[in-house]
């Protein structure tokens, strides 16, 4: 099952897998439904902010994921994997990550000024 270590907001790298993350939900779009131009099977998907003590980062629920998360409720995400989308880092939680709730991380305590997933190469 791997590790079930949680790492904080702060340490996310680009392009990690089975990662495991404990953090606030600060925000929730509407899902968003398409087809894959790759795969030309369809998706849902619903972008989140996610927040703990340590900075904020963008997350994508895919799937069934979208209806395990609420707004201002605090979850450990386990088994999640990372990406850069736009030039930013995004987490991307599916059908592998493991989704339950916890204790809360109040809003106050989350680092709004530490945001991993602002772009990191300005393009001109």
């Amino acid at each position: 099952m791997g590790n079930s270590k949680l790492i904080k907001i702060s340490q996310l790298r680009p392009a990690r897998r089975g990662l495991n993350i404990k953090a606030r939900v600060l925000e929730k779009g509407n899902t968003v439904e398409g087809i894959s131009k790759k795969t030309g099977s369809k998706y849902r998907l619903a972008e989140i902010l996610l927040g703990d003590e340590t900075g904020i980062v963008r997350a994508t629920l895919w799937g069934n994921t979208i209806e395990l998360v609420e707004l201002d409720k605090t979850y450990e995400f386990l088994n999640v994997d990372t990406t850069i989308f736009k030039n930013a880092l995004r987490v991307n939680i599916n059908d592998k990550t493991t989704i339950k709730e916890t204790e809360e991380i109040e809003k106050e305590k989350v680092d709004m000024s530490n945001d991993m997933s602002r772009p990191r190469k300005r393009i001109r």
